[in-house]
């Protein structure tokens, strides 16, 4: 920015603001916490103030996140995260709100220090190290280390790896300040043309928006092969984060719901029945193996279950997808007979998948090749019959 002065800049900004069509209350607002950052960081230098307005902007669109919490799984990927956010926060020299560490044990948090985001790295590695036993290189911090081993007398070592880690951003009115440094950045843009202004282009801005930790919890598969009548659905981790664990890499439970086409608290449930052996369980919730995920699906598709016999040559097996799979509700429609006449006739000869226990889903096809059989034929005339 050239040397303008403060009031020059400032209304200008109103101005700007006004003609955006932005109320009255939101234009004062905007002014009044730039005025206020204007004031703390450049000594109501409005040009200066401009100058590094960027950095300023990054680090709020971090500390706008309020809080994170980690465990033995997602800390992995945090490490890496605030590696790259400290480097850049330190690089920059910018003000930095005061960031505090607790350990979370599900009811009560632990107080571990207080530090800034520019230091954060170095004291996160201190307390995996301690906590989940990560073999990292690690520069000690022996007043961490003491906090941290005061803390931990009050919990066995079989259930330190289930604790969390808790980052807080001690600061109000983080998020409006982030969107009035945005709404400025918008007006200098304008005004200088300066491609610098476009922050939706900064690197760090969009590695904050899209790779935080909070935001790589879920979404961590890829398909691989998709559900069909002859075989179960398979998938394989997205290693654009790294999970590694005692189980090899694991899926969190969303991740599970989404995979097996069933809801959170039915995802949870159907591991369990699987097997624990698969289930890593932090204070935070579960997570199932990759390996166990694909064996699970296996195991409840039930094509490999069906006699030679009982399999319809007329049936076409390879439509893939979950589309072509319904509840018992719909397959009753599909047939035009009751419940108790499937039963006795239908689900046990029927392809089907029990993801969800007590709610198993079938195969549409084949229950359209058997609604025109003559047995489902006369179960159906029956009903009309009686009817009569």
């Amino acid at each position: 920015m050239t040397n303008q002065p403060s009031h020059s800049l400032k209304e200008e900004f109103k101005k700007w603001l006004e003609q955006q069509n932005y109320k009255p209350s939101v234009v004062r607002d905007y002014i009044y916490h730039i005025q206020c950052m204007v004031k703390d960081l450049t000594e109501a230098d409005w040009s200066k103030f401009s100058d590094n307005v960027i950095p300023l902007l990054t680090a709020f669109y971090e500390i706008a996140n309020k809080e994170y919490y980690l465990d033995r799984v997602t800390a992995w990927y945090a490490l890496d995260y605030f590696d790259k956010i400290s480097q850049n926060m330190h690089n920059l020299g910018i003000y930095e709100p005061k960031t505090t560490l607790s350990i979370f044990d599900e009811t009560k948090h632990y107080h571990i220090c207080d530090t800034t985001i520019s230091k954060l790295n170095n004291i996160l590695k201190n307390i995996t190290y301690e906590l989940y036993d990560y073999k990292i290189d690690v520069v000690y911090n022996s007043d961490i280390l003491r906090m941290l081993q005061q803390e931990f007398y009050k919990f066995s070592p079989s259930l330190r790896k289930n604790l969390a880690i808790r980052i807080t951003y001690d600061i109000k009115g983080n998020s409006q300040r982030k969107t009035a440094l945005c709404r400025y950045c918008d007006f200098l843009y304008q005004k200088a043309n300066n491609l610098n202004y476009l922050y939706p282009n900064n690197t760090l801005i969009n590695l904050i928006q899209n790779k935080n930790p909070n935001k790589t919890i879920d979404g961590c598969f890829k398909e691989i092969r998709p559900i069909t009548g002859f075989s179960a659905r398979q998938v394989e981790p997205d290693m654009k984060i790294f999970r590694d664990t005692d189980k090899g890499y694991v899926y969190s439970t969303t991740d599970v719901a989404e995979i097996f086409d069933i809801d959170f608290n039915t995802a949870s449930d159907l591991m369990n029945r699987f097997g624990s052996a698969f289930k890593i369980q932090t204070v935070l919730g579960g997570y199932y193996s990759a390996e166990a995920t694909n064996q699970c699906l296996e195991e409840y598709h039930h094509y490999k279950d069906k006699a030679d016999s009982e399999k319809y040559p007329n049936v076409n097996y390879n439509h893939s997808g979950y589309k072509w799979w319904c509840n018992r509700k719909e397959a009753l429609d599909i047939l035009g007979i009751k419940k108790a006449a499937f039963y006795s006739h239908i689900a046990k000869k029927n392809l089907y998948t029990d993801y969800a226990k007590g709610a198993p889903k079938y195969y549409i096809p084949e229950l359209e090749y058997l609604r025109d059989t003559p047995r489902i034929k006369r179960i159906r005339n029956r009903k009309i019959y009686n009817k009569q």
